[in-house]
Formats: structure tokens, C-alpha cells, sequence
């Protein structure tokens, strides 16, 4: 079983799997993408993630040794990638945020605007993918989990989840402070 975080960027997923490494589940991971990732994006006085808990993309790419490289472990896959993954066993939790936030994060963060979260099917988009991911038949579960609920009761998410995770350790890890891109009520 391989335990998967996605969803589109700037929807939370690196604070998901930070809040799952602390909770006790052992995470796979590249440092080198995440100095990689720092270094492309704080070009503009903005670094947007203290981690990022990315694999290299050649890791993605081979699908002969994917699974048995990284069974057991916890591993983020963002939504581009999540129906490319070969046949195994998944537990999946899917990031959802309000794509307004999202297209101001992408902004902050990146110094421009995301194109395909300005479309303006791009929910409905997300909607497939999540659709067709739960269809495969080597996906055990796919949940979603909204950032702003991540941030509003972490403990109480994870308990639902019911994911191999300390509750208690991970839910210390989401921080409100960083809800930069709230819209505004």
C-alpha cells in the first residue's frame, strides 16, 4: 500500500504531509527538489512552503520500480500526476481549496498567474480527476480534505481519515497563520 497526498498546487498537500510525517508515518522524499523548489520560487521574497515533500520527477517517471520503491511509505503526488501512477494498492487523500485562493497563492508564490487554475472549468476539472482516480481499481480509498477544514479542526480531520497516524502529534503541525490567501467572507 502506498499512501498518497495530492490535489493542485497551492491547496495544501505539503502541509498535509508534514502533519502525516509528524503523526509518525514514514514519508518519502526528496531534499534536493525541495532546495531545487526553493531556490525557483523565493526568487521573489516569498517562499512559499517550509517543505515541499516532493520525489525527483525521474522517481515518478519509472514506473518498473515505483511501487515497490515506496510501499509503506507516504508520498505526494500532485493531481497532474495522480492517473499516471502504475497498478498498486493506494490510500488517497485529496487536497481541495477554494480555487480563488488557490490562483492568489499561485500569484504570491510563483510571480504569475497559474494558467490552468484561471480556467474557468478548473473545479470541475479537479472534479474528473478525483472521479477517475477513485475509479481505478488499485485505489483502496480517496478521501478529500478541504485546506480550510485542515485548518479549522486538524484533529478532528485525521481522526476521520482513520489513516495509520498519531492524531494527536499531527494535528499540532497546520498552522492559521499561514492562511495568507483567505477570501474574504
Amino acid at each position: 500500500m502506498i499512501y498518497l497526498v495530492s490535489g493542485y498546487r497551492r491547496s495544501g498537500a505539503s502541509m498535509m504531509m508534514q502533519a502525516l510525517a509528524s503523526g509518525g508515518m514514514p514519508v518519502s522524499r526528496s531534499l534536493r527538489q525541495d532546495d531545487r523548489m526553493n531556490i525557483t520560487f523565493g526568487d521573489n521574497g516569498y517562499c512559499p512552503n517550509d517543505a515541499y515533500y516532493e520525489l525527483n520527477l525521474e522517481d515518478y517517471l519509472d514506473r518498473n520500480t515505483f511501487a515497490a520503491r515506496f510501499d509503506g511509505t507516504l508520498v505526494k503526488c500532485l493531481s497532474g500526476g495522480l492517473l499516471r501512477l502504475p497498478n498498486w494498492q493506494y490510500r488517497i487523500i485529496f487536497m481541495r481549496r477554494p480555487v480563488e485562493e488557490i490562483r492568489k497563492s499561485c500569484l504570491a508564490a510563483f510571480g504569475e498567474r497559474d494558467r490552468f487554475a484561471e480556467r474557468l472549468d478548473f473545479n470541475d476539472r479537479m472534479g474528473e480527476v478525483i472521479d477517475v482516480a477513485r475509479d481505478r481499481r488499485s485505489v483502496v480509498s480517496l478521501d478529500e480534505v478541504h485546506y480550510h477544514d485542515m485548518l479549522a479542526d486538524p484533529e478532528g480531520v485525521l481522526r476521520a481519515l482513520d489513516w495509520p497516524v498519531d492524531p494527536m502529534r499531527a494535528a499540532t503541525v497546520p498552522d492559521r497563520a499561514k492562511y495568507r490567501m483567505r477570501m474574504a467572507a
